[in-house]
């Protein structure tokens, strides 16, 4: 991508009036400020949907943002992951033993 840039520039600059030149490298700084932009104000919403209670939940699970819970809030969230770990092992189990008796068929 950086080397099509590159040789657009050459092209512009070699083979176009100088006038020209300057007037399309001004439209391709006006092009590059609104993309960055548009990712700037993106990620700003982005950014905010992150910070809503719904993504707290899960950053939570994932161990981060832990410092202001309460006592009662990390027992929660301690039964909340020890039920998602028994969830996951009692489906490794039965994958396993599907996987077992698969095997025995063959």
């Amino acid at each position: 991508m950086k080397m099509t840039k590159t040789l657009e520039r050459y092209q512009r600059c070699c083979f176009n009036p100088q006038d020209n030149s300057v007037e399309h490298e001004a439209q391709s700084w006006y092009q590059e400020v609104s993309k960055l932009r548009a990712k700037y104000e993106s990620l700003q919403r982005t950014q905010r949907l992150y910070h809503q209670p719904c993504f707290s939940a899960s950053r939570h699970l994932l161990g981060e943002d832990l410092g202001p819970l309460s006592v009662k809030e990390l027992q929660n969230l301690e039964k909340q992951l020890e039920g998602a770990l028994a969830q996951t092992r009692q489906r490794k189990t039965q994958m396993m033993i599907e996987q077992m008796e698969e095997l025995r068929r063959k």
